[in-house]
Parts: structure tokens; C-alpha cells; sequence
């Protein structure tokens, strides 16, 4: 299983690419999910948007930024 971080550096989740496995652990919840090639999870957390794609069986591709909007 590999970190996810978001764009502070912050630990997200972890994934394995091969399986499609993510795992998010954060204030006690458990989040457990599985993404298909080309699937997207997106995460918010603490005014911070992270998107995680399964680009293929080897790789995640991550965008994390900034969201203001965070809450409303």
C-alpha cells in the first residue's frame, strides 16, 4: 500500500494500484473502497480537496488543492 498525500503534505489514505484498494483512516472512521481503471475517489478534508484516480494497475494519479468554498 502506497501514501496518498494531499498538497500539505497531510496523509490521506493509502491504495494499492494493482487491486484498486484505497483505505482512509482519520478521527476513528474507517473508509475501505475499491476503484476500477479510470475511476475517481474524492476526499475532502480540513479546507483541502484531494482527487485520486486508478490510472492503471501500476499508478494513482492525485490532485490535491485549496478549497475555499470548504464547509459551505
Amino acid at each position: 500500500m502506497e501514501e496518498i498525500r494531499d498538497c500539505k503534505n497531510r496523509l490521506v489514505c493509502k491504495g494499492d494500484a494493482r487491486t484498486g484498494l484505497i483505505q482512509s483512516f482519520y478521527k476513528g472512521q474507517r473508509m475501505e473502497t475499491r476503484l476500477a481503471l479510470g475511476q475517481q475517489l474524492e476526499i475532502e478534508r480540513q479546507p483541502t480537496r484531494t482527487t485520486i484516480t486508478r490510472v492503471n494497475d501500476a499508478a494513482f494519479q492525485v490532485e490535491s488543492y485549496d478549497c475555499p468554498e470548504f464547509g459551505a
